[in-house]
This record gives structure tokens, sequence and C-alpha cells, in this order.
């Protein structure tokens, strides 16, 4: 009886001991996880902090393409002064295409190829 007893106090200690090992391995695994977890939220804060200031930046590339659009167009006033002809010469400032076929026109025989593409 003893001998029973004895092997069956041993028996309990094996599966106590067993049970410590295993506990001390749960715990080194959650403190692992809760160490990789705050790591993973701080990269995340850290993310988000840079979307912020991307969308930001692009807000603002938005904003200044916006106002160089507006400007870079010319008004209905403005748009004889701002026309382009492939033309050699220098026109006045307030010479439109128009203007600058007749122009031309009486000039030499080669400016007329350059100021059909004008229009």
């Amino acid at each position: 009886m003893q001998d029973a007893l004895r092997t069956l106090v041993g028996g309990i200690r094996m599966s106590v001991e067993s049970i410590g090992v295993a506990s001390a391995g749960v715990a080194m695994g959650n403190q692992d996880l809760s160490a990789r977890t705050e790591q993973a939220a701080s990269s995340l804060q850290q993310t988000a902090s840079s979307v912020e200031q991307i969308a930001s930046t692009v807000r603002q590339s938005a904003d200044s393409a916006k106002q160089a659009d507006q400007l870079a167009r010319p008004s209905a006033d403005d748009a004889p002064t701002r026309v382009a002809c492939p033309v050699n010469r220098p026109l006045p400032t307030s010479t439109s295409c128009a203007s600058a076929r007749v122009f031309h026109e009486q000039s030499e025989e080669a400016q007329q190829e350059k100021l059909r593409t004008c229009s």
C-alpha cells in the first residue's frame, strides 16, 4: 500500500512539474505576443501619421495646381494677347493669329505655310 501511495504521489509530482513547465511556456508566449502587439500598434500609429502627412501634401499640391490652372487660363479679354503663332518675326503683344496672318501674307511666300498651321 505504501508503494502504491509513493507511486501515486510521484506521478502527481511529475504532473505538477509538467504543468509548471507548460505554464512557464504559456507565460513566455504571452509576453512575446504582448511585445509584438505593442510593436505592431506603434508601427500602425506611425503609418497613420505618415498617411495623414501624405494626404496633407496631396491637398496642398491639388490647391497649388488649381491656383496655377486659374492663373494660366487666359480671360476672354486677354485671349488675343496670349495666342502663340509659329512665325519667325516677333509680334506685338496685342496681335492675334488673324492679324498675324494678314501681316505675313503680305510678306514672303514661305511664311504662308506656317500661318496656315496657326488656325
